[in-house]
């Protein structure tokens, strides 16, 4: 039989979000609980209250819900619903998720019968889990050379030096002031929350200077170059541009003529300024790209000219040649393209794995370059290397990633070329070292 476990929380919140310390009475707790209105795909206003469940108790709990009620000064009800457990995007957990002993996680409510603006004085939340002795297996140990630094959402990785990364932790979907970032220390393991460095540019001004409406503002976008001053977006019609960071010298990519029915869904950055754009539909669905520079210029073909890929594509560091995924002439593999002639070569044959996976690393030697690259073999996930220059293969570990078809990894390489900092959001999310000196040699 499920335990009902009663908990009334005391505060005043503001449709807004703004939320005075709200003290639990009873375990698994909840915290940071708040009222959000958000409109949905109809274009109808919905009301939900968001919040984060705490496990203080020594024991496990799955089967979790929620039920909310909202209350006015006077104590009577105003609105009510009922919630899940929720990763960052908003996506409701299986029954079967379980909250272990110090656990953590989001959950939504849905409400009804409440008008916006009126009296709001308290929340009452009521938890009904299902306990469960905490699991008593022992964890499986990573793999030598990998180490986890996070065990957040993360969906954004910026190195700052060979041994200094920022990390944001979220919903891929937001935009990336959004973010709870945090900077890292990979050494020493030290690490402090922090505001990104480039969020105190993203205001009423930037937005009226690069003429986006206040409504399409979530559609824009916004990424800034890893340490640079300037940053790519795009408009209502998914034209493409990138301008400084005060919103000047913007600078054209692509218009609605080449990319008005697709919206970009990220940016993999290749150093120096160099980046490839991605465009997808969901899950499974062909990826459309195009590589540039920061600075407007243009590097590849037209997006809608290259041969699309089952990947996200990698890019040698100067965006001249791309690796994609393909089916061609019947053989499924990873193959390296020019990104603006008529050129392609088969690497290995190979099933490739969703558009949800980290894209290749073209990483140069001093004489050559290697190609590291996260995919699934027989339904395990594995980190492999393509030598360029031996034309082999080498399988270089496990990796630490359970990507469901709504979660996605991406990563980083470090200035040096000897650390990747891996990171996936979901269930399943967090932050991974992979220490490259102490993997197998790429030969």
């Amino acid at each position: 039989m499920a335990m009902r476990l009663f908990l009334f929380l005391i505060g005043i919140t503001s449709l807004f979000g703004t939320t005075v310390p709200i003290q639990p009475v009873a375990r698994p707790g909840t915290t940071d609980v708040r009222l959000e209105s958000r409109v949905n795909a109809f274009g109808e206003t919905v009301h939900l209250v968001r919040g984060l469940l705490v496990n203080n108790d020594d024991v496990a709990y799955d089967h979790i819900t929620v039920d909310v009620t909202l209350r006015d000064p006077r104590g009577d009800s105003i609105g009510a619903g009922f919630g899940f457990p929720v990763t960052a995007c908003g996506a409701g957990m299986l029954p079967s998720f379980t909250m272990q002993p110090g656990d953590t996680q989001l959950f939504e409510a849905l409400i009804s019968n409440y008008e916006a603006g009126a009296a709001l004085d308290g929340i009452d939340v009521n938890v009904l889990a299902e306990p469960h002795r905490a699991s008593d297996t022992t964890a499986v140990p990573l793999p030598t050379g990998i180490q986890q630094l996070a065990s957040r959402e993360v969906v954004a990785v910026e190195w700052i030096d060979a041994t200094h990364l920022r990390y944001g932790a979220g919903c891929y979907r937001d935009l990336f002031t959004d973010y709870d970032w945090f900077e890292l220390d990979i050494e020493s393991g030290r690490e402090e929350a922090i505001t990104h460095p480039r969020a105190e540019f993203v205001n009423d001004r930037l937005w009226r200077t690069i003429d986006i409406d206040p409504q399409y503002i979530p559609h824009s976008a916004i990424r800034f170059e890893p340490n640079g001053s300037r940053f790519i977006f795009q408009n209502h019609l998914n034209a493409v541009f990138t301008a400084e960071a005060n919103g000047d010298f913007i600078r054209g990519l692509y218009d609605t003529s080449v990319l008005g029915n697709r919206t970009l869904q990220g940016i993999h950055w290749l150093g120096d300024g160099y980046f490839v754009a991605y465009y997808f539909g969901a899950y499974g669905d062909d990826v459309l790209y195009y590589t540039a520079n920061i600075d407007g210029t243009r590097v590849s073909g037209r997006p809608t000219n290259l041969r699309p890929s089952r990947i996200v594509p990698g890019a040698t560091p100067d965006g001249e040649s791309v690796v994609i995924a393909a089916t061609i002439d019947d053989v499924p593999g990873y193959y390296l393209a020019s990104s603006f002639l008529d050129r392609i070569a088969p690497l290995f044959e190979a099933d490739p794995p969703g558009n949800n996976w980290p894209p290749p690393l073209v990483v140069p030697l001093e004489v050559g370059s290697v190609i590291y690259i996260a995919r699934p073999v027989n339904g395990d996930a594995r980190l492999q290397c393509y030598n360029l220059a031996t034309r082999h293969l080498n399988d270089l570990s496990a990796l630490p990633l359970r990507l469901t078809s709504s979660d996605r990894a991406v990563w980083a390489s470090s200035p040096d070329k000897h650390t990747i900092a891996l990171a996936a959001n979901g269930v399943d999310g967090g932050l991974w070292r992979i220490r490259l000196d102490e993997l197998p040699p790429c030969e």
